[in-house]
C-alpha cells in the first residue's frame, strides 16, 4: 500500500540500496523531507516513477485528446484493477 513507500523507501536507503519508488512516495511533506535526507546522508540514487503515464497506452490516449480526434472531452471515467484506491476506500 502507498501509504508505506516512504518508510520502506528510507530502511532501504539506510541499509545502502538505491531506490525506485513509484508515485505517491509519501503523503506528508515532512516524510519527503526526511527521503531527501537520508538519500543525502548514505549517498543513494532515488528515482520516482510513473510506469502508467509511459504505457503506450495512456500515452496514445492523451495524443487522441490532445489532437481533438474525439471533440471535447468534458468527463473522464477511470477504472483500475484492484478496486477501489485512496482516503474513502
Amino acid at each position: 500500500p502507498d501509504h508505506w513507500h516512504g518508510l520502506i523507501c528510507m530502511e532501504a536507503l539506510r541499509n545502502g540500496k538505491d531506490v525506485y519508488c513509484e508515485k505517491p512516495v509519501t503523503h506528508f511533506h515532512a516524510e519527503g523531507k526526511a527521503i531527501h535526507e537520508t538519500v543525502a546522508k548514505h549517498k543513494r540514487i532515488f528515482q520516482v516513477g510513473s510506469q502508467q503515464r509511459s504505457d503506450w497506452n495512456f500515452r496514445q490516449a492523451v495524443e487522441i485528446v490532445r489532437n481533438g480526434l474525439i471533440g471535447k472531452v468534458t468527463k473522464v471515467e477511470v477504472g483500475l484493477p484492484g478496486g477501489k484506491t485512496g482516503p474513502d476506500r
